[in-house]
């Protein structure tokens, strides 16, 4: 599987006309407490975005098999999902106010 923070189709993306803006610092939205983000955090974020998909994908197919303990599986995908949270916040750091 390609490295998904390593990706030159992204790098290229930013070195086109008119998307210079997305170099640097990218502004948040206008959420209180988020502050603007450099595009190296992008990138982690959004490799860690596209893992957290990849196994609630799995989750989901583990939840169509007979037998399976389907709270049990929920209670993975929250877990999954609060983690991936977690480690975002790690990331982009948002203050508390």
């Amino acid at each position: 599987m390609e490295d998904p923070v390593e990706r030159d189709d992204e790098r290229e993306l930013f070195k086109q006309p008119g998307r210079e803006q997305r170099l640097g610092l990218h502004q948040p939205m206008p959420v209180r407490g988020y502050k603007p983000q450099s595009s190296d955090n992008l990138n982690l974020v959004n490799a860690g975005k596209e893992l957290e998909a990849a196994l609630i994908a799995y989750l989901a197919k583990l939840a169509a098999l007979d037998g399976t303990d389907k709270r049990m599986l929920a209670l993975a995908k929250s877990n999954v999902q609060q983690g991936c949270m977690w480690a975002w916040r790690a990331v982009f750091q948002p203050s508390e106010d």
